[in-house]
């Protein structure tokens, strides 16, 4: 490895999690990318955060929920992802202009 300038770390599994939000932003979320060990952390957390709010049209998202329920959901699925950001994100002091891009 060392004679192509490569070292294991390189060479290890990074996982990013994706995260539909567009019936709340119109895009997704995208968390940092880290090792599997803390990929499969990260993404179990956004989906505890997510709940059971599934992919569909906002029509079939309301069906599912009433926009109270969703409007909570939202909310803990941006602290989670903020504080996801805060812990892993390249600039892990500053998520001030994040926060109020979404």
């Amino acid at each position: 490895l060392e004679s192509v300038g490569l070292t294991f770390e390189a060479l290890a599994p990074q996982l990013t999690t994706v995260v539909s939000a567009s019936y709340w932003i119109g895009e997704r979320l995208y968390t940092p990318r880290v090792g599997l060990d803390t990929g499969l952390q990260i993404w179990r957390r956004m989906r505890l955060a997510r709940g059971r709010v599934y992919m569909g049209s906002p029509l079939a998202l309301l069906r599912q929920m009433a926009p109270q329920e969703l409007d909570q959901v939202w909310r803990q699925l941006l602290e989670t992802y903020m504080t996801i950001l805060q812990e892993h994100g390249p600039d892990q002091t500053d998520c001030g202009a994040e926060r109020a891009r979404l």
